[in-house]
């Protein structure tokens, strides 16, 4: 299961381990669970006091904490988490990023539905993150 998560929320984790164990109760699946939760960046992430009760869990390789305001980005980071570190990328980086994706995408995925899925979710990304003045 992937949770991402960009405001707060001090109810995160009691949702997604939940609905994990409703999942396993309803379908007893045969494979061990696993969860990665996807934090804008640290200060996203309940407090120490809101995770007490979950904090076992946290703890086990069960589940995997990102942050991606501290994810190193180069060229053999997968191109999901690129895609989705932009979100978080400075606008500095931002535009230049943003075009080495589109020409990564362009070359590397022939099959042209998924190319221009990709495509549109990366121009999704940037109308968002523009500034109100150059969107209108």
């Amino acid at each position: 299961m992937k949770e991402v998560q960009f405001q707060k929320d001090s109810k995160i984790y009691l949702r997604l381990f939940s609905e994990i164990f409703t999942y396993l109760r309803d379908n007893e699946p045969d494979l061990r669970w696993r969860a990665m939760i996807i934090f804008k960046s640290r200060s996203m992430e309940p407090t120490e006091r809101q995770r007490e009760s979950v904090q076992p869990l946290l703890d086990s390789p069960l589940v995997k904490r990102i942050y991606l305001n501290e994810l190193e980005v180069s060229e053999t980071t997968p191109l999901g988490v690129q895609i989705v570190q932009l979100v978080v990328a400075r606008k500095k980086q931002f535009l230049e990023r943003v075009t080495v994706l589109i020409n990564r995408v362009k070359q590397q995925f022939t099959e042209e539905n998924y190319r221009l899925q990709l495509l549109n979710l990366l121009s999704v990304i940037v109308i968002e993150k523009l500034p109100l003045s150059l969107k209108t």
